[in-house]
């Protein structure tokens, strides 16, 4: 299953959204440093690369 451009920006749009969300709720109820918050983001830019790479992603018409 692929979809489509215009589905993908909103997908990518919307994880975003929950992402940075809750990043900034956990970090500011933990008190996380900066070194950690910027693994968490760079785990949370994991998830949608490996769904271009299967393929469920597609910014391509």
């Amino acid at each position: 299953m692929k979809l489509n451009r215009k589905l993908t920006i909103i997908c990518l749009a919307i994880y975003a959204t929950i992402t940075l969300v809750g990043r900034f709720y956990f970090e500011s109820k933990f008190g996380i440093d900066v070194a950690t918050s910027l693994a968490l983001g760079i785990a949370f830019i994991g998830i949608p690369g490996l769904l271009f790479r299967v393929g469920l992603l597609n910014l391509n018409n």
